[in-house]
C-alpha cells in the first residue's frame, strides 16, 4: 500500500507528517520513520530525502523554518545520519575528541554557573571548550576526503535547492553548516550514544 501511495503522489509523506505534526508529534516522528525505513528497503532512500528536502524547502516561508523541529528536513536527516556509513564517519572523526570529552569529570566544561558543580569556576571551562573545538574544526577539514556518498548527496541537495529558493551563494553553503554541524556533529558529540559511538555507561553527562 505504501509503495502505491508513494507512485501516486511522492510527496503525500510529507503532507501527512506535517498535518501529524500539528498535533500528534510522536504519530507524526513513528510515520516519518516508517516511510523512511521502507524506503531505504527499497534502495529509494535519498531519491526520496532529494524530493523531500526540496518540497520542504518550497513550502517553507524563510530558511529560519527550515530546520526547526517541526520541519521535515530535520526529520529526514535523523534517519539519514543514523545509516552505518555515516555513523562509521562519524566514529571516524569524533573518536579521539570524545575520548578527550569523557575522560573530563562531569560539567566541568559547564559555562553556566548556575549549573556548574560547587567550587567550580567557570571560567576554567573557557580555553578547555576552545580547544576542543579548534580540535573539531581542525578534523572536519581533515575529514573532506572521507565524507560518505549519501551526506555529500544530501548536502549538495539542501545546497541546491537553497539557492534556487534564495539565491544567495552564501546563505546556501550556511544551509549546508547547519545541517552538519548543528544536526550532525553537535548531537553526536552531546549524545554519542544515539550514535553507536560509546555506550550508556561511557557516556559523559552532558
Amino acid at each position: 500500500v505504501m509503495e502505491q501511495l508513494l507512485l501516486l503522489n511522492p510527496e503525500l509523506p510529507v503532507v501527512v507528517y506535517i498535518e501529524l505534526m500539528k498535533g500528534e508529534y510522536g504519530r507524526a516522528e513513528a510515520f516519518l520513520h516508517d516511510v523512511l525505513a521502507f524506503m531505504s528497503r527499497k534502495k529509494m532512500l535519498l531519491p526520496f530525502l532529494a524530493r523531500t528536502f526540496a518540497y520542504g524547502i518550497e513550502i517553507a516561508q524563510n530558511m529560519h523554518y527550515w530546520f526547526r523541529s517541526n520541519s521535515i528536513i530535520p526529520g529526514g536527516l535523523k534517519f539519514l545520519f543514523k545509516c552505518e556509513s555515516v555513523r562509521s564517519f562519524l566514529g571516524l572523526l569524533l573518536h579521539d575528541l570524545l575520548g578527550k570529552v569523557t575522560s573530563i569529570a562531569d560539567n566541568t566544561l559547564e559555562l553556566d554557573p548556575s549549573r556548574a558543580p560547587e567550587g567550580h569556576d567557570v571560567q576554567w571551562s573557557v580555553p578547555h571548550i576552545q580547544i576542543l573545538l579548534a580540535d573539531i574544526a581542525q578534523k572536519i577539514q581533515n575529514s573532506m576526503d572521507h565524507l560518505p556518498l549519501p551526506l555529500v548527496y544530501v548536502c549538495q541537495v539542501l545546497q541546491r535547492e537553497a539557492m534556487r529558493k534564495n539565491g544567495d551563494y552564501l546563505a546556501s553553503l550556511d544551509v549546508v553548516s547547519s545541517a552538519v554541524f548543528l544536526r550532525l556533529i553537535i548531537p553526536a558529540i552531546v549524545s554519542p550514544s544515539v550514535f553507536g559511538l560509546l555506550s550508556k555507561e561511557e557516556q559523559t553527562p552532558r
